[in-house]
């Protein structure tokens, strides 16, 4: 009988091949790039929720978005065509 080898064990750093810095944790802050999709209700347990200030177009693709308009003041949605205030402070 001979010695057995594990092929996965020799790198633990590793899970399939994807360096575990990659990976969102949840007791640690972290970045996505890339989209997020929640099927269900999404709970946010935290003081806020801070909206992009960033301004892009109001088009199909963005339909639904949410931006925040420090010029104005107010939170605005993009309807497909065009932004509306939806906050009136």
């Amino acid at each position: 009988m001979g010695v057995r080898r594990c092929e996965f064990c020799e790198n633990a750093d590793l899970l399939d091949g994807i360096d575990s810095s990659q990976f969102l944790r949840s007791d640690q802050s972290g970045v996505l790039n890339g989209d997020l999709t929640v099927n269900g209700f999404l709970k946010v347990n935290g003081n806020f929720i801070q909206f992009p200030t960033t301004n892009f177009s109001c088009n199909a693709t963005t339909a639904g978005a949410v931006r925040y308009d420090p010029g104005l003041g107010k939170l605005l949605l993009c309807n497909g065509t065009n932004f509306e205030v939806i906050s009136s402070s």
